[in-house]
């Protein structure tokens, strides 16, 4: 078969064995699988009161799957989903066998009908739950054009009323607390020099290298560490001023470099832009742009992603999701109606509900939705598994289980083997 696998494990599988032959099953789930996907296809036997794989067959026909319950007369109960090749191979193998039509299909088929529901009124569910448009903010004009105007040079503007400061972000505060860190050190050094300690006991109390102790003490102030590069910037001799416009609340930066360039600054439009961005964020602000584009405005969610947040239990809906359903029925009387009959199908298959299939499919089949309309009519079809389903406690959920394991044992030993021995290494693991 092709599988890494080693004899003590071999053995270990087979003393886990039953020496006793197997009971025959009395309930079982069916299901197709893939040999290739998208070319062919075989069929998984579960035995849903063990959980146990009982045979692969090397098709999905209806015929062969026929024959095989038909060779095992002991079957009550068939699981299976809702496809039309295996309700008649149920119907004509074990016609004694009662059948479950699954249910995580069933609300499958469900949702699907919904979305279709929610495409029929998305004109009116998007004007709905759209979002709205921010409205312009201080400095901004929503009727003017925004210009960008030089201030004179010679009146410089006087400062605005008093601004709000801005939240500081979590990466900010760890620098500024950084900063505060090295400053400290930075005065412990001088003060340590002061009392006459040497460059080593300095640099051995404090946990610094002497050639660190002794470039702190080769400067009088702090140095910027966090401003990568102010320390060659052209524009240095010109900091005190710029720190003190920026106080003002001036930062028009085309002036700035108009009235720089007036000073004897030789530099360009762009190194002026830079290092006032970095003067700017060294004192905790942040520069307005005036006719920035506004961030565009998030398409409204499509009908499928509408159709999944219904789907889900109510109990698992996030707040917004169930602030957006919650709206989305209040737009329309016929959408609210749509989704409440869906909502007691949905309750029927959950089982919290106390009423009863015939009532629904009753209400479902007059309803004026056409999708719900057609989804009761197929249901009304499969009357017999579907309130199996409602009633019963099995499910095709063990077999999915199964199918996904053998994609795995596919996977791993690069190719399958049909017939018993793939589905013994089923049993009993």
């Amino acid at each position: 078969m092709g599988m890494a696998t080693s004899p003590d494990t071999l053995l270990r599988r087979v003393k886990r064995l039953k020496n006793e032959p197997p009971e025959p099953p009395r309930v079982v789930g069916i299901d197709d699988w893939a040999w290739r996907k998208g070319q062919r296809y075989g069929t998984i036997v579960v035995d849903l009161e063990r959980s146990d794989v009982i045979d692969l067959l090397p098709d999905r026909d209806a015929d062969t799957v026929a024959a095989w319950l038909t060779a095992h007369p002991g079957v009550e109960v068939v699981s299976r989903d809702r496809s039309a090749t295996y309700a008649q191979a149920a119907t004509e193998g074990a016609p004694q066998a009662g059948q479950v039509a699954d249910r995580w299909h069933l609300l499958k088929n469900l949702r699907e009908a919904v979305e279709q529901v929610l495409e029929r009124h998305s004109a009116a569910i998007n004007g709905a739950i759209k979002i709205p448009e921010a409205p312009p903010g201080p400095d901004r004009d929503a009727t003017a054009p925004q210009t960008n105007a030089a201030v004179p040079a010679a009146e410089p503007p006087l400062p605005g009323p008093p601004v709000e400061p801005v939240p500081t972000s979590p990466r900010l505060q760890a620098k500024r607390a950084k900063r505060r860190h090295l400053a400290e050190r930075f005065d412990q050094v001088h003060e340590l020099d002061k009392r006459g300690y040497p460059a080593a006991r300095i640099a051995r109390e404090l946990g610094l290298s002497r050639r660190s102790v002794f470039r702190y003490l080769r400067r009088e102030t702090c140095p910027a560490w966090h401003l990568r590069g102010s320390q060659r910037s052209p524009l240095d001799g010109y900091r005190e001023w710029i720190d003190a416009r920026i106080a003002e609340g001036f930062i028009n930066i085309a002036d700035l470099h108009r009235q720089l360039t007036g000073r004897g600054f030789t530099g360009s439009y762009g190194s002026v832009y830079t290092f006032v961005m970095k003067r700017l964020g060294a004192a905790g602000k942040k520069r307005e742009r005036l006719n920035a584009a506004t961030p565009p405005v998030p398409r409204p969610p499509s009908a499928r992603q509408l159709s999944f947040e219904w789907v889900r239990r109510p109990e698992k809906r996030k707040p917004a999701e169930q602030a957006r359903l919650d709206v989305i029925r209040g737009c329309r009387i016929e959408l609210a109606e749509a989704l409440d009959l869906a909502d007691g199908f949905a309750n029927l298959i959950r089982k919290p509900s106390t009423g009863t299939l015939s009532d629904w499919l009753t209400r479902g089949e007059a309803s004026l939705d056409p999708a719900l309309r057609r989804f009761a009519e197929g249901i009304r079809r499969d009357e017999a598994s579907v309130q199996a389903a409602v009633t019963q406690k099995w499910s095709n959920g063990p077999v999915e289980g199964h199918v996904n394991r053998l994609k795995t044992i596919s996977h791993e030993s690069g190719r399958c083997t049909a017939g018993r021995d793939l589905s013994y290494c089923g049993r009993g693991s």
